[in-house]
């Protein structure tokens, strides 16, 4: 369990990573983040089991809350510490590291991950 900044405890269900080819990796546990390509990565999305609700073309939908890393050189998952961007946060020992690079297709692909809202 993680908690929020205002003390809320909440679980990670998984990520996104999208890259700069178009590719989007998505999983659930650090083999999967680990199998993920280590070069190009645009932005993560991290989607916790909090959700809310919103009206969204006049019907009532749940999305869950997402943290977004993007724009950093490092991107890392570690099981002690969940994940992060460097060098905004510092790597922990136990962290498997994937590489940034800003495309020149990320405001598209940024825009992309934006939608994305729901956990599977």
């Amino acid at each position: 369990m993680l908690k929020f900044d205002n003390g809320d405890e909440v679980m990670i269900l998984g990520f996104r990573i999208y890259y700069g080819d178009g590719f989007v990796a998505t999983g659930r546990v650090r083999r999967d983040w680990e199998a993920a390509p280590l070069e190009d990565v645009q932005v993560v999305l991290i989607f916790y089991n909090r959700t809310y609700s919103c009206w969204c073309d006049e019907k009532l939908e749940t999305f869950n809350y997402v943290e977004q890393l993007h724009g950093f050189e490092y991107y890392w998952f570690s099981l002690t510490a969940g994940y992060g961007g460097a060098p905004r946060d510092p790597v922990p020992v136990d962290a498997t590291i994937k590489h940034g690079r800003t495309s020149e297709n990320f405001r598209e692909i940024y825009n992309r991950a934006l939608q994305d809202r729901k956990w599977l």
